[in-house]
């Protein structure tokens, strides 16, 4: 695990993807949205992906909730797909978790980065971490983080995202 919660609040895993799992998200419909760059999936569409999700992620997210001593739980999930020149325009995901997730499935040395800024962003900007695209790579950082993906260099990049919030700690 790489702590970067120095100067974010932002944690880095490595969670090995076995092959039933990744059958599952590459057998996975994706709808493509004209107003959204790349090809979507969310948990409203099919609640066995949000099940197998939470489980896969089970034993990291309890480390996790080890770690910041507060209890959580997985309150949305969804798969993004990016082809070529495909992004993600900067966004936060309050107010509606307290915390959330890129988990990196497919990519490779060419697939566009996740960018992220300092909280108070674009207003105070103090720091900005690009994190490079990598297998079995998840993310989980604050909700209230502004960050973006860059645009893509390959047709590879796939991502299950989605956010936690705290146990006992109504939004």
């Amino acid at each position: 695990m790489k702590d970067l919660s120095l100067l974010f609040p932002l944690k880095i895993y490595e969670v090995p993807i076995d092959k039933k799992f990744l059958k599952k998200i590459n057998s996975i419909k994706l709808t493509s949205y004209p107003n959204l760059s790349g090809s979507y999936f969310n948990k409203d569409q099919d609640n066995s992906l949000f099940y197998d999700i939470e489980k896969h992620l089970k034993d990291t997210l309890t480390e996790f909730s080890y770690t910041i001593n507060k209890e959580i739980e997985l309150s949305t999930v969804w798969v993004q797909k990016y082809n070529k020149y495909q992004y993600h325009d900067m966004h936060v995901h309050t107010p509606k978790a307290d915390l959330s997730f890129i988990y990196y499935i497919d990519c490779t040395k060419n697939s566009g980065k996740t960018i992220f800024f300092n909280p108070g962003h674009p207003y105070i900007t103090t720091h900005r971490i690009e994190v490079k695209p990598q297998k079995n790579r998840l993310i989980i950082f604050s909700a209230t983080l502004p960050h973006y993906a860059e645009p893509n260099k390959d047709n590879k990049r796939l991502v299950v995202s989605g956010n936690l919030t705290f146990k006992n700690n109504p939004l």
